[in-house]
C-alpha cells in the first residue's frame, strides 16, 4: 500500500497571506476610525439639537430662556429636565454640554463638552460644534 505524503502550506504561502491581510487592514482601519469619529460628531450635534428643542419648548411655556433671570440660573437644570428624559453627554468625551446665556437671557449658546479638541479627528477646532438659536449648528474647521 502506497502512502501519499501529507502536504501542508509552505512558509512562503503563509507569509504571503499574512502580508495581504496586513495590507488590507492598513487600508481599512483609518477609514473605520474616521467613520467612527464622524458618527460621534453627528451624535453630538443631534444631542445639541435635542437640548435646543427642549430649551425652546421651555421658553415658549415659561416665557423666557431663564425663568427668574439670574436668580433662576440654579434652577435652570431642574426646569430643562421637565422637557428631557436625561441630560445628554458628548459621545466623544462623556461630559455634559455647557450653556452660555446672553446678559439679558434672551439668547444662548450650547458648547460641546469641556472646550477641548473633542472632535479634532473630524477636523474641528476645540469647543466646536456649537449651537445657537440665531445661527443654528456651528462647525469651525481646523483648515
Amino acid at each position: 500500500m502506497l502512502m501519499r505524503p501529507v502536504r501542508g502550506f509552505t512558509l512562503i504561502e503563509i507569509l504571503l497571506v499574512i502580508a495581504i491581510i496586513a495590507a488590507l487592514l492598513s487600508i481599512l482601519i483609518p477609514n473605520y476610525m474616521h467613520a467612527r469619529a464622524q458618527s460621534q460628531l453627528r451624535a453630538c450635534e443631534s444631542n445639541m439639537k435635542t437640548m435646543a428643542t427642549a430649551i425652546e419648548t421651555m421658553a415658549a411655556k415659561e416665557g423666557s430662556y431663564m425663568p427668574g433671570g439670574a436668580a433662576g440660573f440654579r434652577q435652570w437644570h431642574t426646569n430643562i429636565m421637565k422637557y428631557m428624559k436625561s441630560m445628554p453627554t458628548c459621545p466623544t468625551c462623556n461630559q455634559h454640554y455647557r450653556m452660555e446665556f446672553s446678559p439679558n437671557y434672551d439668547s444662548y449658546t450650547i458648547y460641546c463638552g469641556a472646550n477641548v479638541a473633542n472632535h479634532e479627528a473630524c477636523g474641528l477646532e476645540a469647543g466646536y460644534p456649537q449651537y445657537s438659536p440665531s445661527c443654528g449648528l456651528i462647525e469651525r474647521s481646523l483648515e
